[in-house]
């Protein structure tokens, strides 16, 4: 900062600070540190640094650091250590506001304005060092101190397909979705999220947008031009070879997954409500995250409903600064929209979220329909509206869920059985996009294995915050998703799977499928997808289009019969004029499911299906006689011949392997579980108990070992 106010400023900080004399790597104060103090650099010079390697800015004598932290509260974004034998000036933050009110009017926006410069500038060093890699930091700092800055409002565009390209964005701040030419009620393509790249392929080719990107919620980008970037190449020539290799890996990456929320507007509706400070706790449990409210950032700036101030006001320009510091140096910011009679603040704070939720009754009052209704008229249409709908924990079923969902306009609902850490934690993770979700592959009887995997998770203290299954494994996810854990999860699936094989005639199927219908009625019928305490889905397979369908909403049992239809083996099952089947036929370990929701950070996947199929035991040419297989099987006990229903449910699995492979190989699952249990026939399905215990001995050591490695890490 150089000459007129700002000048003044630092006089009167050096005239009312403490003077540090420090030595060479003396550090003054280290990233994510909670700071009331400024420093100004009398002699020598102070680097910031936001990792080992990555120097973002020198400072000389004279420059002011660490003002707006010192100002607005929050944690520091940079560590500041001397390069060389420094003199620097200490100040807090009463002695800095002081002098910033001796400087004059013009003070204050004059610092904020070349600090938030400086503090962008570093963060966008910091997202491109995460991008390019630490071989390439200073490409990374090079980049920073080029870019200029567009800020966009929520629904905004940043460019329209067909543009002329010649520039590479990065999301400072915000969320940016990249939209469908299909037409305005397409889902977007894509969500670009906090230290995403887009549009670098203009600085290469210069060929006109292929697609439309806006803004999702009010965002600060960072823009790129092709003249700063020639003039880059001269010091950077490794710039475009980064570039390529870049949107190449993306372009080719099969698998995806969500940007989670790290702007959550959140009002507190509940008749019996305070339930914020608990989802505040939750994830600061696991990552940075602060909570804003009107009356804390009152008391932080100094100035009695300063949250309210109007647009123009003097206020405005202190109280932008400290969201947008806040958003900078937290993982997660939580804004809390339950006052009502604070309207401006709510505004204000669902215009810089990424997601919206609102607690709830179970059965609300006609004033939090309206409080509802009213959050989501301040908000934009491409923000998702959240209910965490608040049950009394003796109530054992939801109902009437999918009606609340519409009443309230909603997006997603979850459930919370009472208020208890478990119940908040699973909103708050999931809300956050750091959910925990287990898929459950299909395997015929081997899925009862699914059963000791889900026991190991317990044991182990691993919430489960979404659970999916296909074939097999929708029955048992299905289980677990009504609540039920332990012994009495083993008894259901134990009562479902009683005597389900009734063979008929072998027209349609070799199971007539009555059995496993009535089966599935009695433990699902009554239940709803959306009325599951845990957030539920599972996949079957259209014969019609040979398409996966996706079962997310309307009847649960229904849901699983198509997902369990072995072709041949049961009935397909008839939806909407289209035929449905097992749906190991495409997808026999639904991880899609869990990459396509936002509110999942964490994958683990149960996988029982068997490595390899039949193999030939001997050459019988190419006929056989059933007659002749049977007489082979009364009269030696065995068969050269394979099974029918091994045949066919393997058959199933031909297709979707290769995507389970490919799944593997993309890193998107954190925690991979292929067990091992040969030996278990495919349609063998009462050894509830020995095929679970032998499952939960599997897997057990290799949760344990992964647990211990998520905590290190």
């Amino acid at each position: 900062m150089n000459g007129g106010t700002q000048g003044d400023v630092r006089e009167v900080v050096r005239r009312n600070g403490s003077e540090l004399r420090l030595a060479a790597g003396d550090t003054i104060c280290s990233i994510g540190e909670r700071s009331d103090r400024a420093f100004l650099v009398v002699n020598g010079e102070i680097e910031a640094s936001l990792r080992d390697g990555l120097i973002v800015a020198t400072h000389g004598p004279g420059a002011l650091v660490g003002e707006i932290t010192a100002l607005v509260g929050g944690r520091r974004t940079a560590t500041l250590r001397a390069a060389q034998p420094a003199t620097v000036i200490e100040i807090d933050r009463a002695g800095l506001r002081a002098a910033i009110s001796e400087a004059g009017p013009t003070a204050e926006a004059e610092l904020v304005a070349a600090a938030r410069d400086r503090t962008d500038r570093s963060r966008v060093a910091s997202l491109l060092a995460d991008q390019l890699g630490p071989d390439h930091y200073d490409a990374a700092t090079a980049i920073a101190g080029t870019v200029s800055w567009i800020s966009l409002s929520p629904s905004e565009r940043l460019f329209s397909q067909g543009d002329d390209a010649g520039s590479a964005y990065l999301v400072v701040s915000g969320r940016l979705e990249v939209l469908d030419p299909a037409g305005p009620g397409a889902a977007p393509l894509a969500t670009i999220g906090r230290g995403e790249i887009v549009g670098e392929l203009g600085l290469l080719d210069g060929a006109p947008r292929s697609a439309t990107v806006r803004a999702v919620r009010r965002s600060l980008v960072a823009q790129l031009g092709r003249e700063d970037f020639i003039r880059l190449l001269a010091s950077h020539p490794e710039l475009p070879a980064l570039l390529v290799r870049r949107s190449a890996a993306r372009m080719t990456s099969n698998v995806e997954r969500s940007a989670g929320a790290r702007s959550i507007a959140i009002a507190d509706f509940v008749a019996e409500g305070h339930m914020l400070p608990n989802i505040s706790d939750q994830l600061e449990a696991i990552a940075n995250t602060m909570m804003l409210t009107p009356g804390e950032i009152d008391a932080v700036l100094g100035h009695p409903s300063i949250s309210e101030c109007r647009t123009g006001d003097l206020g405005e320009a202190h109280l932008i600064e400290l969201l947008h510091e806040a958003e900078q140096s937290n993982d997660h910011l939580l804004f809390d929209v339950s006052d009502t009679s604070a309207p401006i603040w709510a505004r204000r704070a669902v215009e810089r979220a990424d997601l919206l939720v609102a607690l709830v009754d179970a059965n609300p009052t006609s004033t939090q329909v309206a409080d509802v209704a009213n959050l989501r008229a301040e908000s934009s249409r491409t923000v998702p509206l959240w209910l965490g709908v608040v049950h009394p924990e003796h109530v054992t079923k939801p109902t009437g869920s999918e009606a609340l969902r519409k009443r309230l306009d909603a997006d997603r609902l979850i459930h919370l059985k009472g208020t208890s850490d478990a119940e908040v934690g699973r909103l708050a993770r999931l809300a956050a996009g750091r959910g925990v979700g287990v898929a459950l592959s299909g395997g015929g009887g081997r899925g009862l294995g699914h059963l000791g995997v889900l026991e190991a998770l317990e044991e182990l203290g691993v919430p489960i915050d979404a659970v999916v299954g296909t074939s097999m494994g929708s029955v048992i996810a299905g289980v677990h998703a009504q609540g039920l854990v332990g012994r009495e999860r083993r008894d259901a699936v134990a009562e479902q799977v009683k005597k389900l094989l009734d063979y008929t005639l072998p027209i349609v199927s070799m199971i007539s499928g009555r059995r496993i219908s009535d089966s599935i009625d009695n433990q699902f019928g009554d239940w709803a997808i959306s009325d599951t305490w845990i957030p539920y889905a599972c996949v079957s397979t259209s014969l019609t289009h040979s398409e996966r369908r996706t079962h997310r909403r309307g009847p649960l049992g229904s849901a699983i019969r198509a997902s369990v239809a072995i072709p041949g083996v049961l009935p397909p099952v008839p939806a909407d004029g289209e035929l449905l089947v097992d749906g190991g036929v495409l997808d026999n370990l639904p991880i899609g499911l869990l990459t396509e929701d936002e509110g999942i950070g964490t994958i683990i996947a149960s996988d029982v299906a068997p490595t390899r199929g039949p193999i030939a035991r001997d050459d019988y040419g190419t006929s056989v006689s059933g007659w002749q297989a049977l007489r082979r099987q009364v009269s030696k006990g065995r068969s050269p011949y394979p099974g029918i229903v091994g045949t066919l449910l393997r058959s199933t699995l031909v297709s979707s392997t290769r995507d389970r492979d490919r799944q593997v190989e993309s890193g998107v699952i954190d925690c991979y579980l292929q067990l091992d249990l040969r030996g278990v026939g495919l349609l063998e399905f009462e050894v509830v108990d020995e095929v679970a215990d032998r499952a939960r001995e599997l897997a057990h050591p290799e949760l344990a070992t992964w647990c211990a490695q998520r905590t290190k890490g």
